[in-house]
């Protein structure tokens, strides 16, 4: 299967690629597949993450398969190949964000996705999506994710795999992206990952 990880964000984002994007770069070649970093994808109205949606939506037009890597996310296992979770009936794969077991309740900074018509379907209707305030109002295209999800549950609810919370994302030994808390700055993120790259 011909398949992508990738990673998109604004100008603000550099310093968080500088020490995630080697190790994507890395893994990629690891287990066989395209490596691609966007800076300031998608349109200006929108906060910058958004910008991993429009990168989405157009990379499952050319890949099998694609995985979405926020930032801020850290690859530091290079020994567990991602594509093994591809081999099940699901095309969207997500890590749980601890609040729920509903199919929506996931963290959206690592996702999985299988190229089909659900997921490009998922794509075109979250960047249509017609609450405006997703735009802006954190947690910007995750909240747009969610109520894609919530308002069309029957397509969706046996497509869906969520795994645990550090399966793929968080606390993971596989792919850190760590959730910060309040009064952390980007300099203290930027020491944390710097720290856990140097381990990995």
């Amino acid at each position: 299967m011909n398949g992508v990880i990738f990673q998109a964000g604004d100008q603000k984002y550099k310093p968080f690629f500088e020490i995630t994007s080697p190790l994507a770069k890395e893994y990629a070649k690891k287990i066989n597949c395209d490596y691609k970093l966007f800076i300031s994808k998608g349109p200006t109205n929108r906060h910058p993450s958004w910008g991993k949606i429009y990168a989405l939506r157009d990379l499952l037009l050319e890949f099998d398969w694609a995985l979405l890597l926020d930032g801020d996310a850290l690859i530091i296992n290079h020994n567990i190949n991602i594509t093994k979770c591809l081999k099940t009936k699901h095309h969207i794969y997500a890590c749980s964000d601890g609040v729920g077991k509903k199919p929506w309740n996931f963290n959206s900074g690592v996702m999985l996705f299988k190229s089909s018509m659900l997921t490009k379907h998922f794509a075109k209707n979250i960047i249509n999506t017609k609450f405006t305030e997703f735009y802006f109002n954190r947690n910007w295209e995750q909240n747009a994710m969610h109520n894609e999800i919530k308002e069309n549950y029957p397509l969706y609810k046996d497509k869906i795999k969520i795994h645990n919370s550090n399966f793929f994302n968080h606390d993971s030994r596989f792919i850190y992206h760590p959730v910060f808390g309040e009064g952390f700055s980007d300099s203290d993120k930027i020491e944390v990952l710097k720290s856990k790259a140097r381990s990995a």
